[in-house]
């Protein structure tokens, strides 16, 4: 299982930073597909609270190409190393770890 970093609002001087971990639970990959006369593949994640976040995989060029990712994804799926959400920025990220993390452990006394 992994740990999604999902955009969940706005943070201190109205930036948008707070991030919500969240753990999905299952998963649905679909088979190769022609998609904008390429080729691709849906992944959808199914989260604890039932919500599902659906995924496409695309622009691939053949459908050979798109089953060899579409294998590569499955594997990192049950391996439990699939990143789920890639455009995290380095900005965003250190904001949560410093609120959610760090913040409540942190003392006057630190």
């Amino acid at each position: 299982m992994t740990l999604l970093f999902q955009k969940a609002g706005k943070g201190q001087d109205n930036m948008e930073f707070d991030l919500k971990l969240q753990q999905f639970v299952d998963w649905k990959v679909y088979n190769v597909t022609p998609i904008k006369n390429k080729f691709g593949y849906r992944v959808v994640l199914i989260y604890a609270d039932g919500t599902k976040i659906p995924q496409q995989k695309s622009r691939f060029a053949t459908k050979k190409a798109a089953n060899t990712d579409r294998d590569k994804t499955l594997g990192e799926l049950y391996s439990g190393t699939y990143v789920v959400y890639t455009s995290v920025k380095v900005k965003d990220f250190m904001l949560f770890w410093l609120e959610k993390e760090m913040r409540p452990r942190i003392t006057s006394g630190s």
